[in-house]
């Protein structure tokens, strides 16, 4: 990968250089890809500061601008003076698959008529053939500097390195991302290809992926983010982001942001201070200890079981779990939760299950079979508070919830039509 992406812009390129978009509202900034949603996502960032959404290709890049002037874009390599100023941000990019990124820029300036004034200086639409086209890209892939290449053909490795952003997230799952994150997704998707059709070989197919070779390392750093992942990214502020509880937005958030800081440093400090705390936690937990997820026992399980996955603390989870695992069970058969949501209601329930779960769902392990059993009767509870009006709801949680209990194969009739049911109740929130 190289390390242009991050560097003073100083030659004067006619292309589109790395910037972050914000959207501030929800501070939240995504890296500008072209033909990765960027033109979507440049929607969702100004409808959140204008209220406009809906608009033309042309109208959107307009008000976004090609430069900062308009206040929506910041560069890559400015990005740390800019959260310095106004505070941390969730940093994330989005990734597509570099043979589908660039069929789909092939389709869309060469199949449906969407003029570019640089292909046609080449020719291009002389011979739109996609050998022509595949020829024109290892052209511009030549280039020794990436800022000179085309923005629609550059690879995504070289818009930004990974320790840019906090998360990368697959084009896939990106409005699942936006949800989970109080995003407001939008129906419409603008600079969506048509489905024609491109005949492309397998040795086509080879040279494309050769070609982006760097892309296809960019998953390895894919992280979908939860809640954890969002208490990291305010590593650097531990003290003031976490409130005094021993859950994920107390202790348990502290904790695994101090490792995370240790593993990105090698500062031993971090590792001392996160063990520390660890060992407070573990002392006080069952002390007058809400069940929550924010600030409860749901939430020191959820770290726990965290920690225990990517090895950076040892143990064996069933065992250090059980005690939780059975008053989460318990809650679940007495139903005394009243609020729908993550920190302190029964989807901070299903979180911590969905945890204890996720990568041993085709476990015959009497101790899975258990927690299984449990989940079919929390998506009922989940059901059932979805209708209740008294219950408070957010609504975006819920799909995220039930975005991740699909997952674990589980009862998935019933998740599915619980997702529709949640989706139009969003969608009718939006457009109120």
């Amino acid at each position: 990968m190289t390390q242009q992406s991050n560097s003073e812009q100083t030659c004067h390129s006619p292309f589109f250089q790395n910037y972050f978009c914000l959207i501030e509202k929800h501070e939240t900034a995504f890296v500008c890809i072209s033909k990765n949603a960027s033109t979507y996502l440049k929607n969702i960032a100004i409808y959140a500061k204008e209220g406009d959404k809906g608009l033309s290709e042309n109208e959107i890049h307009t008000r976004v601008g090609y430069s900062p002037q308009n206040g929506y874009l910041v560069p890559i390599s400015k990005m740390s003076d800019y959260e310095e100023k106004y505070g941390k941000l969730l940093k994330f990019a989005v990734w597509r698959d570099p043979v589908e990124r660039l069929i789909s820029s092939y389709k869309w300036f060469m199949q449906e008529g969407n003029w570019r004034v640089y292909f046609n200086w080449l020719s291009l639409y002389e011979d739109n053939s996609f050998e022509r086209f595949l020829e024109f890209v290892e052209f511009e892939l030549g280039k020794s500097d990436p800022m000179m290449q085309d923005e629609h053909i550059r690879k995504q490795a070289d818009y930004y390195k990974v320790l840019d952003v906090d998360c990368v997230v697959r084009i896939s799952e990106l409005n699942h991302f936006l949800i989970q994150n109080g995003i407001p997704t939008l129906e419409i998707q603008n600079n969506q290809t048509r489905k024609s059709k491109v005949e492309v070989t397998l040795e086509q197919i080879n040279r494309i992926k050769e070609l982006y070779k760097d892309d296809y390392s960019l998953p390895e750093h894919i992280n979908t983010v939860t809640l954890e992942s969002l208490c990291v990214s305010k590593a650097h502020a531990v003290d003031g982001s976490f409130s005094n509880t021993i859950g994920m937005n107390g202790y348990m958030g502290k904790i695994i942001s101090l490792f995370s800081l240790y593993q990105k440093t090698r500062e031993p400090k971090w590792e001392s201070q996160a063990e520390s705390l660890l060992n407070t936690v573990l002392e006080k937990s069952y002390r007058n200890s809400p069940l929550s997820y924010g600030e409860g026992l749901c939430g020191v399980g959820y770290g726990l079981e965290y920690l225990l996955q990517n090895h950076i603390v040892e143990g064996e989870a069933d065992e250090v779990l059980s005690d939780i695992d059975t008053l989460v069970l318990n809650e679940i058969n007495r139903r005394t939760l009243q609020g729908l949501n993550i920190d302190d209601g029964i989807l901070g329930l299903a979180y911590y299950l969905y945890c204890r779960l996720h990568y041993r769902t085709e476990s015959e392990e009497k101790v899975v079979l258990t927690l299984k059993e449990y989940v079919i009767y929390l998506i009922d509870w989940i059901e059932e508070a979805i209708w209740d009006n008294s219950r408070k709801s957010n609504f975006y949680e819920t799909y995220f919830i039930l975005t991740l209990l699909h997952k674990l194969n589980i009862f998935s009739s019933k998740v599915e039509k619980l997702q529709d049911a949640v989706m139009g109740l969003l969608t009718l929130k939006l457009t109120k």
